[in-house]
């Protein structure tokens, strides 16, 4: 113990005297944690759109103002000719084209299936699908006004009131939704990239074979390299909460301990897997490629941009294998819906199991000798 001890002090004092290694964990961080998550959003909030008006009626001109007054939509160009919409749509000016053909107004007054045309720019799959969410809901609340204005004793003919509750997010705002993701990946950053890097730099300057010829046991080493970074990362983590908590509301719904239990052992997992990429590398090129290939991969399957219930079947099994999802499923159970550690105990047993390995992995894999 007083090995280790002596180790994390060693590393600490290298810690603080890289000035530059100093900066990139505690400054960039929170830096990007503010500026990203206004970065990181789905959402659509300025829809750029084109008419194509060949009815050039009282109704059609309605429908375009009822789709220009929505906070979504911004009319760009109105009664153009198709040509020169769909220029504006392969030019990137529009995300939508609304088509309005002849006879529209007659054709709705006589009941004939009047039909739109919606050109949407579905370059961005997502985008292009909120587009036309957006698009056919305000056009079907036009339909609904249009019928009840001619037939008013069909207003309530069997139509069904829904009530409804969005729990865990109320007011659907998206920064709720992306920070705990931020901060797992901001947090993962000095586990998987930061501590593998300082690792192997040791070894390009050569003052790990100093360590290397004395009595020092390998998991005295790799306790000692991995202790330091685990308390950064524990003390990151929760300032990262207190700036959700006070600069953008995050909410707080279930308990602090159990959160930090169950990252501290996730930073031990993370930071076992740096270490063991870092034994492998023999200079700072290779553990960038490595770390980077990795830290990309659990990134996108870890949950954070898309569900990972929509994933391919065999997703599911390789994400037992990534330590970012069982951490990005938890924070969001745990701020969010207030969860337990009762509920969450299946993914603490597997992530605990997990951090084990690694660590035996990681210090198997540190070699004394060259």
């Amino acid at each position: 113990m007083r090995t280790i001890f002596y180790i994390i002090q060693k590393e600490f004092i290298q810690i603080f005297r890289d000035k530059a290694l100093l900066s990139l964990m505690i400054i960039a961080p929170f830096a990007q944690l503010v500026i990203l998550i206004y970065a990181a959003n789905l959402e659509m909030g300025n829809v750029n759109f084109a008419v194509v008006d060949y009815d050039k009626t009282q109704t059609s001109s309605k429908l375009v103002n009822l789709m220009s007054a929505s906070p979504f939509y911004s009319l760009i160009d109105y009664e153009n000719s198709i040509d020169e919409a769909q220029t504006l749509l392969t030019r990137g000016e529009v995300h939508l084209v609304v088509v309005i053909p002849k006879h529209f107004e007659q054709d709705l007054e006589e009941s004939n299936s009047p039909k739109l045309q919606l050109l949407i720019d579905a370059v961005n799959g997502t985008t292009a699908f909120l587009v036309n969410n957006y698009s056919r809901y305000i056009i079907g609340d036009f339909n609904e006004d249009i019928v009840i204005q001619r037939y008013p004793e069909a207003e309530n003919m069997g139509k069904i009131n829904c009530t409804y509750s969005y729990w865990y997010n109320d007011l659907l705002d998206y920064k709720i939704f992306m920070f705990p993701g931020l901060l797992v990946i901001l947090v993962s950053l000095v586990g998987l990239f930061i501590a593998a890097l300082n690792f192997v730099k040791e070894k390009e300057l050569g003052n790990i074979t100093q360590i290397n010829v004395t009595a020092i046991k390998k998991y005295q080493f790799i306790a000692g390299k991995l202790i330091p970074f685990w308390i950064i990362g524990i003390v990151e983590f929760v300032i990262g909460l207190f700036i959700g908590k006070f600069f953008f509301n995050m909410p707080f719904l279930g308990s602090f301990w159990t959160l930090l239990l169950y990252t501290s052992i996730y930073l031990i997992c993370v930071l076992s897997l740096g270490l063991f990429l870092a034994s492998i590398s023999h200079s700072q090129q290779q553990v960038m490629f490595f770390t980077f290939f990795f830290f990309l991969t659990f990134i996108i399957l870890s949950g954070i941009f898309t569900p990972i219930e929509t994933m391919p079947s065999w997703v599911k099994y390789v994400n037992y294998l990534n330590p970012f999802a069982y951490l990005m499923k938890v924070i969001r159970m745990i701020l969010l819906k207030g969860s337990s550690f009762y509920n969450i105990i299946p993914d603490t047993i597997c992530l605990t199991a997990y951090s084990i390995m690694m660590f035996f992995i990681a210090v198997f894999s540190y070699k004394k000798i060259s």
